[in-house]
């Protein structure tokens, strides 16, 4: 365990945030399948598309952010309950998308309870299934 020393006081780092990638995953009723497609469908349906989250400071909220920013949609963010909801909810399409790490929702995409829009991620994943998912 790495520790760092700061004002005499030794720290140990206990957590490492954010180190997966977010995989963004769409709900199969949606019937979107790409990045393309989620951004045609923000844009003719302003508000419309919802990404549901288990927290509404989180990196998937931050990610949806950077999402409505870089692309000039604005598809709305909705808190859930907690992550096993937001992956519920996305597979029961009361939520259009939702962002998981590979580890938690990747079965649920082998399956096609969901469907793999985009890894965040600058290399292509190296899970079972999911090489080929655009980053």
């Amino acid at each position: 365990m790495k520790t760092r020393e700061c004002a005499g006081t030794l720290f140990k780092y206990v957590a490492l945030l954010v180190k997966d990638p977010s995989l963004l995953v769409a709900s199969p009723q949606s019937g979107l399948k790409t990045m393309d497609e989620v951004v045609a469908f923000a844009q003719e349906h302003p508000g419309e598309l919802m990404c549901g989250g288990s927290n509404a400071i989180s990196d998937d909220a931050i990610l949806v952010n950077q999402i409505n920013e870089a692309y000039g949609i604005d598809i709305t963010y909705v808190t859930l309950e907690s992550g096993s909801d937001v992956i519920t909810d996305v597979m029961g399409g009361h939520v259009d998308l939702a962002f998981g790490s590979p580890s938690e929702i990747g079965d649920n995409v082998a399956a096609g309870n969901c469907t793999a829009i985009a890894a965040v991620s600058d290399v292509r994943l190296d899970y079972p299934g999911m090489e080929e998912i655009p980053t």
